[in-house]
């Protein structure tokens, strides 16, 4: 059963490239439908209609709910690299991995391979 709600901080949002939108879910904390929809309100002014590309952080995350990352249509990335260091850490990348996301999805334990990856992505030589 997830975890009740909580009340740990929204995901820090932050445009780290030009199309690569870095999402950072606060460690020891749950991401939420809720805290979903802020990170998506705050994501919107990057992307312009641009494609752009993921980086979501989830070192030390307890739980996502996949609602929160199964979004309707209003905020789909290009490409989502899910960055995490534990085996707790991949445990939960996999779990968003099976969701069967509209985009290329990988999960990794370095973020320069991770831009990269999302850079290659975006020029469409993934």
């Amino acid at each position: 059963m997830p975890p009740e709600p909580s009340t740990t901080p929204n995901p820090i949002v932050e445009l780290i490239r030009p199309g690569i939108i870095r999402v950072t879910v606060p460690p020891g904390s749950t991401l939420g439908e809720d805290h979903a929809e802020a990170a998506r309100c705050a994501v919107r002014p990057f992307i312009d209609g641009q494609p752009v590309g993921f980086l979501l952080i989830v070192s030390g995350t307890i739980y996502i709910h996949p609602a929160a990352i199964q979004d309707e249509g209003t905020v789909v990335p290009a490409a989502l690299a899910i960055l995490g260091k534990t085996p707790v850490d991949k445990v939960l990348a996999h779990r968003i991995l099976r969701l069967r996301l509209p985009c290329p999805s990988r999960y990794f334990t370095e973020e320069a391979a991770a831009i990269q990856w999302l850079e290659k992505q975006l020029a469409g030589k993934g």
